[in-house]
């Protein structure tokens, strides 16, 4: 279960040891519309366009923590690390292990939605581009993420 969004982990269960669960809803494709009134017409003509579409994608993710003070410490000090936002293409992996993208996502909010003892869940609003297919795999190997493109690299390990 993961949560990426261009350079920024925002969850990674296989590294981070607090991610316990990841939710999300279906995406919503947002679309411009506009109404435009005709003289002596009961109803206005309305007209969506293509131009300024997105979608609207929101993920929430549970995490639990050893102490009360352990979970204060990570809001704040993850609240700071988002606080410069975070775009480019946002992976997302479920639970059932299949990996979705979005290009040119940006995050758009960050909330805390409900805290009961030390489990918190945080509630994640990218505002998306369309979904992809075209997007760079996420091996985790010791903690590290690799980034998996157009080549594979060679990983040198101490045996």
């Amino acid at each position: 279960m993961r949560l990426v969004v261009g350079d920024k982990i925002i969850a990674d269960a296989a590294s981070d040891g607090l991610t316990r669960w990841i939710r999300a809803g279906k995406p919503e494709l947002r679309l411009r519309a506009n109404s435009l009134e005709i003289v002596g017409a009961k109803y206005a003509r309305n007209s969506s366009r293509a131009w300024g579409q997105y979608f609207s994608f929101i993920v929430t993710v549970g995490r639990q923590f050893a102490s009360y003070a352990a979970a204060e410490d990570f809001w704040l000090s993850h609240t700071a690390e988002l606080s410069s936002g975070a775009e480019g293409v946002l992976k997302y992996e479920g639970i059932l292990g299949k990996l979705y993208g979005f290009e040119n996502a940006a995050l758009e909010g960050v909330k805390p939605v409900s805290e009961i003892g030390v489990s918190t869940e945080i509630e994640y609003t990218f505002r998306c581009g369309r979904p992809t297919e075209d997007f760079d795999s996420l091996i985790v190997v010791n903690g590290a993420v690799l980034k998996i493109g157009e080549f594979f690299p060679y990983i040198k390990a101490n045996l």
